[in-house]
């Protein structure tokens, strides 16, 4: 794959912090106008360009890569906010021809960030990172403050060792905690009464019994699209039903795409591309974008082997799947989302 020249992205993630440091103290060139800012400001998503970030969650100093993804030859505009402080305009750069936009920097200032990006008539959704301080007087960092209802995790400074709250037994948990001088391990607490221990992927937790008969594994809802696509892109939403925000939700994300006529390309320098992502109430969660090279009747098919990963639903906003082609072959394009309740 051919790297993108983002050349016109002048400013990287470092001059982004300092800029919205100082911005409120100068007249900066960053201003933007008022329907520029209410765009910025709905939680509605606008199109089907997406930006994500390789990271949600990182200590300071870590490097951070963001992505935006829209159609080839895009002039996307960058905004950012920190801690709340309102959005300021940080660059702009233009998609390469597969329809992504990429950088890669350091993060050394602490604070909560959210990025978003203008690709046209287009709005992406919010990228949010949280860069947690370090600190030669805190050996740790704790996800959850010790909070029993939450899943969580403690990450040492020192090694880079990440300690998982987990359940003891069905009705107790055991928290990870940080010390003054180092982890602290394995402080049990009851969960309270008509409560269970749930585990998952990112720590055990206290919780209410899960309503409505379901159990881990559970299906709660199931999708498939199958379309046929050549250089455009297709998006389908996913309904919820009241409830499944109150459980611990993963997602068997399943893709394919073969080409409509096998023969297609059979030889030279040209290759396809194949994009899948998918969205849940935070935004993007989960992006593959196959390169189908000449020769080869199609990308990857996980039917049968799907990824899985946990999701949020906030009650509100709708799971989003995403398909879109760039090459010079149709392809047949299928994506299945299969939400279950998580082990």
């Amino acid at each position: 794959m051919a790297k993108t020249d983002n050349s016109k992205l002048m400013i990287g993630i470092a001059i982004i912090v300092a800029a919205l440091i100082i911005a409120p103290y100068l007249d900066f060139s960053t201003t933007i106008n008022q329907e520029t800012l209410e765009q910025l400001e709905t939680t509605i998503q606008e199109g089907t360009c997406s930006i994500s970030l390789s990271k949600n969650v990182i200590n300071s100093g870590d490097s951070i890569t963001g992505k935006i993804k829209d159609g080839a030859n895009t002039l996307c505009s960058v905004y950012a906010n920190l801690d709340d402080t309102g959005w300021i305009r940080i660059g702009e750069g233009t998609t390469n021809a597969f329809g992504e936009l990429s950088i890669t920097d350091t993060l050394d200032i602490p604070g909560t960030f959210m990025f978003r990006a203008i690709c046209g008539a287009c709005v992406t959704d919010i990228a949010n990172l949280v860069v947690n301080p370090l600190s030669t007087s805190e050996p740790c960092v704790d996800s959850d403050g010790n909070d029993i209802y939450t899943p969580g995790h403690v990450t040492a400074f020192t090694d880079g060792t990440t300690y998982y709250d987990s359940c003891l037994d069905e009705h107790s948990v055991t928290e990870f905690t940080c010390g003054d001088v180092s982890v602290v391990e394995g402080i049990a607490y009851a969960c309270d009464y008509g409560q269970i221990c749930i585990e998952t992927r990112s720590g055990g937790y206290c919780a209410d019994s899960i309503d409505d008969g379901l159990s881990p594994g559970d299906i709660v809802g199931s999708w498939e699209e199958s379309h046929l696509i050549s250089n455009s892109d297709t998006v389908f939403e996913m309904e919820l039903t009241a409830g499944d925000d109150e459980i611990q939700l993963c997602a068997e994300i399943e893709r394919s795409s073969y080409k409509v006529d096998p023969m297609c390309n059979p030889q030279g320098s040209l290759e396809d591309w194949a994009e899948f992502v998918f969205l849940d109430s935070t935004g993007v969660v989960w992006d593959k974008s196959d390169q189908i090279m000449s020769g080869t009747i199609g990308g990857a098919d996980t039917f049968g082997n799907p990824d899985v990963l946990h999701v949020y639903w906030d009650g509100q906003t709708n799971f989003k799947g995403y398909m879109s082609h760039y090459g010079t072959c149709e392809m047949n394009m299928k994506l299945k989302i299969t939400v279950i309740v998580c082990e």
